[in-house]
Order: structure tokens, then C-alpha cells, then sequence
């Protein structure tokens, strides 16, 4: 028999150097488990050889799974950026009178999920298009609202690019402007 074959009695003695502290380990190792320093030697060999293949295996499975995860993610990308409502050009043309939502906008007003916020929605456009940047407590006086009701409208505005923070008080926020 050769040393390749499984169950092989063919034995090698290796010539090699370990610590006092190893050494000291594989005699507890023998003495408390395997009988034999050879034997505890071994039994530590085969383990750490298969502790590398599972990590290997391990491994390769993790970057799998990741692969597999970034080409999903690609495809939610590109559903959303189908689903994306349009962006209108302006909001506000230049003759058109402060109270006149613009075609564009009254699609993205109409286009939404829930239409409860959309009403709210198109109450704080009429607001902020009239005003100067208001801060959302303004903004819920003025639409006679609960706070949470007018920020929860004016974040869905945000969303589809109509309504921006002020950059110097971003606490305040006024009808985006693209032209600006």
C-alpha cells in the first residue's frame, strides 16, 4: 500500500521544530485524548486541514450569495427607475399665477399611493407657492393640519423633487425651483 490510499499503515517521522509551549499542548493533547503524541498530532493535522476546506467552501458559498444579491439588487434598480414618477422640468411657469398648479405637477400630485397625503400635498404646494419658506409648524397652521400630517406631506414632495430644504435653515422649506 501507498501512503495515498485510505487506511494506510505506512508512517513517516517528520523532522520538524515546535515551541516548548506546542510541545507541552501535545502531551496534554495525547494524555488527556489520544493515547500518543503521534496520535494527537495527527488528529490536530487532519482537523486543521479540514477546518481550511470548510472555510474555503464557506467562503466561496458567502461570495456566491453575494453575487447573487448585487445582480437582485440591479434588477430593484431598474424596476424603481421604471416605476420613478416623472420629474416635471418647472413647477411654475413664468406667467402663470401663484395659485395654477402646472400639468406636470398635478400628474405627480395624482400619481401617488395614497391620496389622503396627495390632498395634503397639494395644500402645502398652494402654501408654499404663495410664501416664503415656511418651517412645517407654519406650513400645518396654515393648511389648518396636525404637524405630522403637513411633514409627512412635505417629505412626499421632497420625493418627487418639488419641494427643497432652504440650505441656510434647512428647518424651513419653499417649492424647488430648478431654474434656480
Amino acid at each position: 500500500m501507498t501512503d495515498s490510499e485510505p487506511g494506510s499503515p505506512e508512517m513517516t517521522k517528520p523532522n520538524c521544530t515546535i515551541t516548548v509551549r506546542h510541545k507541552q499542548t501535545l502531551r496534554e493533547l495525547a494524555e488527556e485524548r489520544y493515547g500518543t503524541q503521534s496520535a494527537a498530532l495527527r488528529a490536530a493535522i487532519t482537523k486543521l486541514a479540514a477546518s481550511i476546506d470548510d472555510s474555503e467552501t464557506a467562503t466561496e458559498q458567502i461570495i456566491t450569495e453575494l453575487q447573487e444579491v448585487k445582480v437582485s439588487l440591479g434588477s430593484v434598480e431598474d424596476q424603481l427607475e421604471e416605476q420613478a414618477p416623472h420629474q416635471p422640468e418647472n413647477h411654475r411657469h413664468p406667467h402663470q399665477t401663484p395659485n395654477q398648479l402646472t400639468a406636470d405637477t398635478a400628474d405627480t400630485f395624482s400619481s401617488g399611493e395614497n391620496d389622503a397625503i396627495n390632498g395634503v400635498s397639494e395644500d402645502v404646494y398652494s402654501v408654499l407657492i404663495n410664501s416664503e419658506p415656511l418651517r412645517v409648524d407654519e406650513v400645518a397652521a396654515e393648511i389648518e393640519e396636525k404637524q405630522m400630517v403637513a411633514h409627512r406631506a412635505i417629505e412626499a414632495l421632497i420625493e418627487k423633487g418639488i419641494v427643497t430644504a432652504v440650505e441656510s435653515d434647512e428647518s424651513r422649506f419653499q417649492i424647488n425651483n430648478p431654474s434656480n
